[in-house]
């Protein structure tokens, strides 16, 4: 069953093959993804584009991503903006990285086939006031 397609993803890895596979589960799952390889103008897509949760890659060159969630937690402009954590450390490590950065949830590379739910609980935290939106953007 796919969830509404114009919940607006956002997925930054610096990983190719990590950040396609991703995006590919995410997309046929029905939601809209976007993608970018580093940290880099995350802002300017998250507001262009109104993501409505972005998944970001721990471990990254430019900025940890734990610190970037860190910072969009601690932003009332994205307030309802939704954040998971993902990363190939193991579970008790990125248990306690989420929970320094206010992540909404942590996921392991190893359990990526849990993605797609975990997106959806993370839309429903923010947005279970009111249904997805019907078309805010055309397909990107």
């Amino acid at each position: 069953m796919t969830y509404h397609a114009a919940t607006n993803v956002l997925v930054i890895d610096d990983s190719d093959v990590a950040r396609e596979q991703m995006a590919e589960q995410l997309r046929r799952a029905g939601f809209h993804v976007s993608t970018l390889a580093s940290p880099i103008g995350a802002t300017r897509v998250i507001v262009d584009q109104s993501i409505d949760v972005v998944v970001i890659d721990v471990q990254m060159p430019s900025i940890r991503g734990d610190r970037l969630a860190a910072l969009f937690k601690g932003n009332r402009r994205f307030a309802a903006l939704g954040v998971i954590l993902v990363t190939g450390a193991g579970e008790t490590e990125l248990s306690q990285l989420g929970a320094l950065a206010k992540a909404d949830a942590v996921l392991s590379k190893a359990r990526l086939d849990q993605l797609a739910e975990i997106v959806r609980r993370t839309y429903r935290k923010y947005h279970s006031s009111r249904p997805p939106p019907s078309s805010r953007h055309a397909a990107r």
